[in-house]
């Protein structure tokens, strides 16, 4: 025997709720490096980059702010204030150079 009602329908078409993501965004990658290797590889990055802007060479800089900020993202976000805010100041300088151009 039949009903005459409609069959019902999920209308979510989503992942389910236990993989929605989380507000907070994805987790940060635990880094594969000890914490003082990641900071001192970080800091050479940093002085790397100074020294392609001094040299005027700056596609170099750009890959050694791009190297700087990938071992950013895997430390600690308290362990790592000073070095964004160097490379705060110099993205400044490279996108100066870059108008000078």
């Amino acid at each position: 025997m039949t009903s005459n009602r409609p069959r019902a329908r999920l209308t979510g078409g989503g992942p389910t709720w236990e993989l929605r993501q989380k507000k907070q965004g994805p987790p940060r990658p635990q880094p594969a490096v000890p914490e003082a290797d990641a900071l001192m590889a970080l800091d050479g990055a940093i002085i790397g980059m100074q020294v392609a802007l001094r040299n005027g060479d700056l596609q170099r800089a750009r890959e050694m702010r791009h190297q700087a900020w990938g071992f950013v993202e895997l430390l600690p976000l308290g362990a790592t204030w000073r070095q964004r805010r160097t490379l705060g100041r110099l993205k400044d300088l490279l996108r100066a150079a870059e108008r000078r151009r």
